[in-house]
């Protein structure tokens, strides 16, 4: 979770009212492609989270928002995201689409007295798509399980560590083509290092 906040966001946050919008980058391949969201009414014109300025949709309301949790633990922390007033050709796009680990990026804005970002949105939370369910209707509705990106920690990737698996990727790399040879391996550290022959034993500098 970045914590390199503006200046001009700062200064927002310190004031009588305060104003805050969503920002939800949801990525997508094509046909849908990547989705900018946010949670007020209207168009707007903001940086995402690489700096790169976008035109973000305004839903009115996602509907909800988990809180973002933080702590200690290396341990990965989930999100939860209903979007609601998302149009019905995007949603049964989604539906159709392979959404799971598809990147996920929120974003905090702050709006002036006359409703405008005070400053780009401030990157808040990283993660991935964990699970999906959309209600396909005249207003869609996308129930959207995220986890942070410290779930790749507890995720096995199936890959074995030996020669025929690394060979299925590397053909002819030879990286693990004496690791059975080395299980039972017995090497001296340090000291004189012997060197056996039928019947006699010699000492090697």
């Amino acid at each position: 979770m970045s914590r390199d906040i503006s200046v001009d966001n700062a200064t927002a946050l310190d004031g009588v009212l305060i104003r805050p919008v969503v920002f939800v980058e949801l990525q997508f391949d094509a046909p849908t492609g990547t989705l900018y969201l946010h949670d007020d009414i209207g168009p707007i014109t903001a940086n995402d989270w690489d700096g790169t300025s976008r035109t973000w949709d305004g839903v009115g309301d996602f509907g909800g928002i988990s809180k973002i949790d933080e702590g200690r633990d290396v341990s990965p922390y989930a999100v939860e995201l209903m979007l609601s007033g998302i149009d019905a050709t995007i949603a049964s796009q989604v539906l159709t689409d392979d959404s799971v680990l598809r990147r996920v990026y929120i974003l905090i804005g702050l709006l002036d007295d006359d409703r405008a970002l005070v400053d780009d949105p401030h990157p808040m939370w990283a993660g991935y798509v964990d699970d999906m369910q959309v209600a396909v209707g005249t207003e869609s509705v996308i129930r959207i399980i995220c986890e942070s990106q410290l779930a790749a920690f507890e995720k096995a990737n199936g890959r074995l560590q030996n020669d025929a698996d690394h060979q299925a990727e590397f053909s002819g790399d030879k990286f693990f083509e004496y690791l059975p040879q080395m299980l039972d391996a017995k090497f001296r550290w340090g000291g004189r290092t012997q060197s056996f022959r039928a019947g006699s034993a010699s000492a090697l500098p």
